[in-house]
């Protein structure tokens, strides 16, 4: 499996648990549920490859990655900036690629897992990651390890 080795942005969304800063109330009015990462990629202009991506390799599909990034709880996303799917097209296709190549069938399997591989169970703040550190990834796909960099 080919790693994004370049710019990707953490898109970390809490679960609103009681637990949680999103669950607890002070008096106020309550306030909205969290966000869910499905709800925050939109909006980033710099994501829009990584929205088409997600469309593309969830069409046809049983499992559905667009519900699992919808879905209330807590999860990160290193969720690739569309500079990272150009260098990724660049290093899984050859020369003069672009991460519109990457949205071709014999690709999809391949983009099905750099993207699983991005989302990890819980809720990582990005001050906290350390170089070199390794992290477990435990949804999207089956368990592994990745090495960030």
């Amino acid at each position: 499996m080919t790693a994004l080795g370049t710019s990707a942005l953490l898109v970390a969304c809490e679960g609103g648990g009681s637990d949680s800063p999103a669950g607890r109330t002070t008096g106020a009015a309550p306030s909205a549920p969290p966000a869910t990462i499905a709800q925050v990629v939109p909006e980033k202009s710099d994501l829009a490859t990584l929205q088409a991506a997600v469309a593309y390799v969830d069409d046809g599909s049983d499992e559905k990655l667009m519900r699992l990034l919808a879905e209330a709880g807590d999860k990160t996303l290193f969720a690739p900036n569309n500079a990272a799917f150009d260098k990724l097209a660049l290093d899984l296709i050859g020369p003069g690629s672009k991460a519109a190549d990457l949205l071709k069938p014999e690709y999809k399997d391949d983009l099905r897992d750099v993207l699983r591989s991005n989302l990890l169970a819980g809720r990582i703040i990005q001050s906290t990651l350390v170089t070199n550190s390794t992290l477990t990834v435990t949804l999207g796909s089956e368990s592994g390890t990745g090495t960030g960099t």
